[in-house]
């Protein structure tokens, strides 16, 4: 399996831009199209930079930075990880293991039918928008226990349905009191 990362560099090596990223036994492949262009060798140096950078050492002074950009992954966990594979804590890495499984997707789908309840509309589509981000934000927090995730994702969700009947409720107090 492949992950899409952004890789920024120093002028020496010059990798900058979109890669795809692959575990080859040599340490970590960035392809670009059907070319490999750089191969991050396991030995070198390597630190998490903030909460979102790898930073790998290059010979030369040259640092590359390397950031997730795929979409479905638990990112913290998978840097940290690498980071561990790459200090020979980890003998190897399966980028599918990072996975978010397709439960929470599902849940993170569900305040999507707001809008089909309401046939539609941009206030029903914000709404689902923003309890949808809400819920993706919490399946997001590793912190948390994953029944902790579920049970704060599926309130969401709940208290989501919970504002669509009372926003129908009050639109229908609202009309009948202009009749």
């Amino acid at each position: 399996m492949q992950i899409k990362v952004n890789a920024d560099s120093n002028l020496a090596v010059g990798l900058n831009g979109i890669y795809r990223a692959e575990v080859v036994p040599e340490g970590i492949s960035l392809v670009k199209g059907k070319k490999q262009v750089f191969v991050i060798d396991r030995s070198t140096p390597v630190e998490l930079d903030g909460k979102e950078h790898i930073r790998f050492g290059l010979p030369g002074n040259d640092d590359l930075f390397i950031k997730i950009k795929s979409f479905g992954i638990f990112k913290k966990k998978l840097l940290m990880d690498i980071v561990r594979y790459f200090k020979g804590e980890l003998p190897s890495i399966a980028f599918e293991d990072y996975r978010i499984p397709k439960l929470m997707i599902f849940v993170s789908l569900l305040p999507w039918g707001i809008p089909l309840l309401t046939l539609g509309g941009v206030l029903p589509a914000m709404i689902a928008a923003i309890f949808s981000g809400i819920t993706l934000t919490i399946f997001a927090k590793e912190h948390l226990p994953i029944r902790t995730r579920y049970g704060y994702a599926i309130g969401v969700v709940i208290l989501s349905y919970v504002f669509l009947v009372l926003f129908w409720l009050f639109m229908g107090t609202v009309m009948r009191s202009n009749v």
